[in-house]
């Protein structure tokens, strides 16, 4: 899931709760990020995953 997290989270909010602003939701970041789930945190730095995150970032009056 990873670095895609960011955009379907987007996608669903769009589909599910349209009248939702955006700007205004908070996404807390925990756990393993990333798809093995045989080996928890085996995947690396999650950097690129918060990074993915900041971009999509939404700021009011922006």
């Amino acid at each position: 899931m990873g670095e895609k997290l960011p955009e379907t989270l987007e996608h669903l909010l769009q589909l599910h709760l349209p009248d939702v602003d955006q700007a205004k939701v908070l996404i807390c970041l925990c756990g393993d990020l990333y798809g093995d789930t045989a080996v928890r945190g085996s995947s690396g730095d999650p950097l690129p995953v918060w990074r993915a995150f900041r971009s999509r970032q939404r700021h009011p009056g922006a």
